[in-house]
């Protein structure tokens, strides 16, 4: 039997008085979203980008407040990084509308 996986978007914030940042690849103009906090702290162990020693949180989110993020942080992509503990390389960059679009079908069906 196949195993379903549960997917709970998660992001990288750091908060600093009342501003907030994000993790983002600039060239990409692209929001860091992985699949659970599980997969963010594997991507700092492997990574050791954005520590949580250093004030970077990993932050649950669903796809209104993915949105409103990348409309607050002028963000119009979507950045999933691939590594060795999901099986593949690489990383998948999507357009933010069509990826908010899938995880609401994915999450009503």
């Amino acid at each position: 039997m196949e195993r379903a996986t549960h997917i709970q978007p998660t992001i990288i914030v750091m908060r600093v008085d009342d501003e907030e940042g994000v993790a983002y690849v600039g060239r990409e103009n692209a929001l860091l979203v992985f699949r659970s906090e599980e997969e963010v702290e594997k991507f700092r162990d492997e990574t050791g980008m954005y520590p949580a020693s250093e004030g970077y949180e990993a932050v649950g989110v669903d796809e209104a407040e993915i949105g409103r993020t990348c409309i607050r942080h002028n963000l119009s992509r979507i950045c999933i990084p691939e590594a060795p503990w999901t099986g593949t390389t690489g990383v998948d960059f999507i357009d933010a509308e069509d990826f908010i679009r899938m995880l609401r079908e994915s999450q009503a069906g």
